[in-house]
């Protein structure tokens, strides 16, 4: 009897740990809405010349790296919202490309990251495959730290400008509150690659907040912390 109270009480945990799972993996693939403002904005100008693509461009090795380990630690989870990803992030990428009038540099920067993605997939498979996972559980947090720069230029520009008027209020309290429900079920799930890969997110979207407070925006007032500029009656009824 008591053998039998412990399996079933450990067939919740993990019945509750997938569900957390899959809450976690739907606001995950509810994120993808966010880039939908910018194609907005491309087709009303009826061109995306001037927007920067690597926003774009780097979502894609980081899905392709997490997919391949999900493959490899055969995790259908992983497996699944990273099909869903990569799909849409290529699509994204196959819209900026189609409002884009001079397509030339676009097809080099397209064939640089297919070859980096190639390489890195050549280097995994041409290890034993029982330590491929391992490898690819290292090299996958790494490709998605290279979003760190993109962070760290606009955290660089924040204190420059001393004001955070250019930085929407959104995307910070959304990835924070992503990041850390990821970051906790990756721990519950001992999922360690994943965990370390969100360290460095969740350091820079909480300097973000904290930048709010620090160098409030000027025009704006941000919703939550209540920093920025005040928001007049009138201003209200307009």
């Amino acid at each position: 009897r008591e053998r039998r109270r412990k399996f079933i009480l450990l067939s919740h945990s993990m019945d509750l740990l997938q569900l957390f799972g899959i809450w976690v993996s739907c606001m995950q693939i509810s994120l993808l809405a966010l880039p939908l403002s910018l194609v907005n904005q491309w087709r009303l100008r009826g061109s995306s010349h001037g927007f920067s693509v690597i926003q774009l461009l780097i979502p894609i090795p980081i899905q392709i790296c997490w997919l391949r380990y999900g493959y490899l630690t055969v995790d259908m989870l992983m497996i699944t919202t990273n099909v869903i990803l990569l799909a849409t992030s290529i699509a994204y990428l196959f819209i900026f490309i189609y409002y884009l009038p001079d397509k030339s540099t676009i097809v080099k920067e397209v064939s640089i990251m297919c070859a980096v993605i190639i390489l890195l997939m050549i280097y995994v498979s041409i290890h034993p495959h029982n330590e491929q996972a391992n490898i690819m559980g290292k090299i996958a947090p790494l490709v998605q730290n290279t979003r760190i720069m993109g962070a760290a230029h606009q955290l660089k520009d924040i204190i420059d400008k001393k004001t955070t008027e250019f930085l929407p209020y959104q995307m910070p309290f959304v990835m924070c509150a992503f990041i850390s429900q990821n970051a906790l079920y990756s721990f519950l799930a001992e999922k360690s690659p994943v965990v370390w890969a969100s360290i460095p997110g969740l350091f820079f979207n909480f300097t973000f907040l904290i930048m709010y407070i620090v160098y409030p925006p000027k025009t704006w007032r941000v919703p939550i912390i209540g920093t920025g500029k005040k928001i007049t009656a009138g201003e209200k009824k307009e």
